[in-house]
């Protein structure tokens, strides 16, 4: 009986490495998509800094401008 146990397969969109070559030819998609931006309603992120809730990493990320993550 042999069993062989292997990692799960690397898939084309797995190629980080590709991703940052990338990034640094086209440095106008590096600010494009880590722009500092809320990404829910203002009223929604308000109410989330209010609580003190920007530590919840869900959170932090759909408030990146008002949490101060950026």
């Amino acid at each position: 009986l042999v069993v062989s146990v292997t990692s799960r397969r690397v898939r084309f969109w797995d190629d980080f490495e590709r991703d940052e070559n990338f990034e640094e030819e086209r440095p106008y998609l590096r600010n494009v998509k880590r722009a500092c931006n809320d990404y829910k309603s203002s009223s929604y992120c308000r109410s989330v800094g209010s609580r003190n809730e920007c530590g919840i990493h869900k959170y932090r990320m759909y408030c990146r401008k008002t949490c101060g993550s950026c």
